[in-house]
């Protein structure tokens, strides 16, 4: 009887790793998507700063 629930055991031990193995692998496919849209809102904030202070230098050198 020992040797079915040790099977069962270890069956249990592995259908828990492959959850565990795919839990992961979901978490890192979602870091990775959210590294990627942190990095384009950084560089859309620096594209739109850079922008800006080239229409300020224009406007003051312009206007002198």
């Amino acid at each position: 009887m020992s040797n079915v629930s040790e099977a069962s055991e270890r069956a249990g031990d592995q259908s828990a790793k492959a959850v565990e193995d795919a839990r992961l692998a979901a978490q890192k496919k979602r870091n990775v998507w959210l590294g990627l849209a942190l990095l384009g809102f950084v560089l859309l904030v620096g594209v739109v700063s850079a922008l800006r202070l080239a229409e300020n230098i224009q406007r003051v050198s312009g206007a002198g």
